[in-house]
């Protein structure tokens, strides 16, 4: 990453991702040089001995199942500033079904013929206040909050895996009981496939089972021609699996550390996909 990109970016950031069992955090530090050396926490609400983090902002993310995604197609003459406004001024127009009050972010794509696609990412305004109510409890303030989709993402972009931005890619994770395919192109999620399983087996059944469901799917959307599928994990994944999958999905599989070329170690009690979103959250804060 060299020097220049050290004197370019933040050098220190926290991720902390909500756990059942309290708040799993990872500050992040970029050193001199390009490497990253991190150490992660985990931090119980009203603990007799509370852990102190050197840094009190923190990314964190928000579950996917209450992150609204809509497409709406606005003219390209308005900035980001006049389409956050028309999305508050009439958000019954845009979400006729919704009453709660809504947060919004949006990512505005290259312009077409004067026109173009926003990508409407909207969050109940109560659960956007929970989340900052909760890190308040561990005397922490947010500087961003994102669906955990998009912090897994980030592990691949940090990872410069990808080659050509014009092309479609896939990422399985494993991610609290699930596993999850997402379907992305640039920095844009295309779809989202998740199946639950009774622990980490990475067994060519469940496969079997994801395949016919990525079949369904495609067969309901357009076809997606993959040019890669990342398998994201620390581990070593069964080479029966990994056929499996590149059978499935049509397209050739690599295997990502997630945690490659960063210093740190993941406690026992530190579930991995807890880390993973942690990860991604604090390279957010590095702007990597």
């Amino acid at each position: 990453m060299g020097l220049r990109n050290f004197l370019l970016h933040k050098k220190h950031a926290l991720g902390i991702h909500f756990s059942g069992v309290g708040l799993v955090a990872l500050e992040l530090i970029w050193k001199k040089g390009g490497s990253m050396a991190g150490k992660f926490y985990r931090l119980i609400e009203d603990s007799r001995a509370p852990i102190k983090l050197h840094l009190k902002t923190a990314h964190a993310a928000i579950s996917d199942l209450k992150v609204i995604k809509k497409s709406i197609a606005m003219s390209s003459v308005l900035t980001k500033e006049d389409i956050m406004l028309e999305l508050q001024m009439n958000q019954s127009k845009y979400f006729p079904h919704i009453m709660d009050e809504l947060s919004f972010a949006i990512v505005v794509p290259e312009v077409k013929n004067g026109a173009c696609e926003i990508m409407v990412f909207a969050v109940r305004t109560s659960d956007v206040k929970m989340g900052i109510k909760q890190a308040q409890q561990y005397s922490l303030s947010l500087s961003s909050l994102e669906p955990e989709s998009y912090s897994l993402l980030r592990i691949i972009f940090f990872h410069k895996k990808i080659i050509n931005a014009e092309k479609i890619y896939a990422a399985l994770f494993y991610i609290q009981q699930q596993f999850r395919l997402i379907v992305f192109s640039k920095d844009r999620i295309l779809d989202e496939l998740k199946q639950t399983v009774d622990k980490e087996l990475w067994h060519v059944n469940d496969l079997r089972f994801m395949s016919r469901l990525w079949s369904e799917r495609s067969m309901e959307t357009s076809k997606f021609n993959l040019d890669r599928c990342f398998i994201v994990h620390s581990a070593e994944i069964p080479s029966d699996f990994i056929i499996g999958l590149s059978e499935a999905l049509n397209c050739e599989i690599e295997a990502v550390d997630p945690f490659h070329h960063i210093q740190c170690d993941i406690p026992d009690d530190i579930d991995q996909s807890d880390a993973m979103i942690s990860l991604g959250l604090a390279l957010r804060g590095l702007n990597v």
